[in-house]
């Protein structure tokens, strides 16, 4: 993966020695030219003749592209569909513009040995000299960059001098037995809820930096560019950092939840996510859990995510306002559900005396309006809230009618697909086991009048 914040400042550099090499030959061309027709031969008047254009065109190229990403002004024209393409545009620039310093970092070069003691100004001309080869050095390197992703790397999922979005992968339409209902499961079958697969891909994106350097390009999937970002953020763990409009996770989740609010009140729109940092430790056990159910399942092998892991809603009690405009910081009550499970995640054993119609687990659903009449606020608020949590769903074992008594699900299977029809009107997933799922954005929206 390019690293773009290395490239950044490399296009920086160039655009400084751009303009001391542009200005330079501009002073020595316009400067005195008759007496300099006749002190350099026409090798060395014809260069720095195109000096003058390369050098300031140069500065106008490379410094838009600067400006329009610093002002976030790509958006506006570069989608999924064409980021692609601009990334290559952008290459063949580099490489004619390689071409053209190495000419004239050569020509000056071959010529100024057998000139320069017939003219007055060589200093000027050895320094532009000089400096187009240091111009030659960045570009070059930066070209080096660009063909090894070209042709090493995958533009599709990294577009480092456009971050805008990716360009998207069809991924093979196949479905396991036991997996949630896909899209193309729906077909036949009018009670399943079409749910996107992790990662959603479907929006229009604008923007993908990590949230955490603010430089390189998110790794797919996850709001963090590696692993140097997650260990800084898990720094104040456990913590929420707010999820920027423009940002590319922004958009695939109020999407999600827009295309699976299903209850006949008015939609709300999302106004506010925050990512969840959770501790290394608890990550490290939820990990552990999709891995060994994956080591079983072979859910990869079946195009879906590993542990056939999904999104899932999931609605609580907030005692405080924690989520709300200006307050991101969670509060200190043992009994706030919401805080409760930011900070150490799920508990069953927090379940309570009454258990739900699949028994004691913890529940979850793929639509968000159900999730939403789990959800209250103690405190006076015009605010609503949800977790969007990551879910091993594995082998799921699909029920329609109750069956209060469950503590786990049947044998060889990993989860509990509760679906519409006799006991439910809307889908739900319960998980039995505490790391089968964590927290991953906080939601905040205008309660649904």
């Amino acid at each position: 993966m390019l690293n773009f914040k290395i490239y950044l400042q490399l296009l920086i550099v160039r655009v400084v020695l751009a303009i001391i090499c542009g200005a330079t030959a501009t002073w020595l061309v316009q400067n005195d030219p008759r007496h300099y027709t006749r002190a350099y031969n026409r090798q060395v008047w014809s260069t720095l003749k195109f000096l003058t254009f390369v050098g300031w065109s140069t500065l106008i190229i490379t410094g838009t592209q600067i400006i329009l990403y610093v002002s976030n002004v790509w958006s506006l024209f570069i989608t999924d569909t064409n980021a692609g393409g601009y990334f290559i545009a952008h290459t063949i620039y580099t490489c004619i513009y390689t071409i053209f310093w190495l000419a004239i970092a050569a020509s000056l070069t071959d010529s100024l040995p057998t000139n320069c003691r017939l003219i007055s100004q060589c200093p000027p001309t050895r320094a532009a000299t000089v400096f187009s080869w240091f111009t030659l050095i960045v570009i070059g390197i930066e070209t080096f960059f660009l063909l090894k992703e070209v042709f090493f790397g995958t533009i599709s999922a990294v577009d480092p001098i456009l971050p805008t979005t990716n360009t998207k992968k069809k991924a093979p339409k196949k479905k396991a037995a036991a997996a949630a209902p896909t899209p193309a499961a729906t077909k036949g079958n009018p009670t399943a809820v079409a749910v996107p697969p992790l990662p959603h891909t479907d929006s229009r994106l604008i923007e993908r930096l990590c949230i955490q350097c603010s430089t390189v390009d998110s790794a797919p999937g996850s709001v963090f560019c590696g692993a140097d970002c997650v260990l800084q953020a898990r720094a104040r763990a456990p913590a929420l950092m707010a999820l920027p409009h423009g940002h590319y996770m922004f958009r695939t989740i109020a999407d999600l939840f827009t295309q699976t609010w299903q209850h006949p009140t008015s939609r709300p729109t999302i106004q506010y996510i925050y990512v969840i940092v959770s501790t290394e430790e608890y990550d490290r056990m939820y990990r552990a859990y999709r891995a060994g159910v994956e080591s079983v399942g072979n859910f990869l092998s079946q195009g879906l995510n590993e542990g056939n892991e999904q999104f899932r809603w999931h609605g609580t009690t907030r005692e405080c306002r924690v989520g709300d405009p200006g307050n991101p910081s969670l509060c200190t009550s043992t009994s706030c559900s919401m805080c409760s499970i930011i900070r150490y995640s799920f508990d069953i054993e927090r379940f309570g005396p009454r258990w739900g119609r699949f028994g004691k687990g913890i529940y979850t659903s793929a639509v968000s309006s159900k999730s939403n009449d789990y959800q209250k606020t103690l405190q006076a608020t015009d605010w609503s809230s949800l977790l969007l949590n990551n879910v091993v769903i594995g082998n799921g074992y699909h029920i329609q009618s109750n069956s209060d008594t469950l503590l786990q699900p049947p044998s060889e299977y990993d989860s509990i697909s509760g679906l519409p029809g006799q006991a439910l009107n809307y889908e739900e997933t319960v998980v039995y086991r505490n790391d089968a799922i964590r927290p991953a954005y906080l939601v905040i929206y205008l309660t649904p009048q």
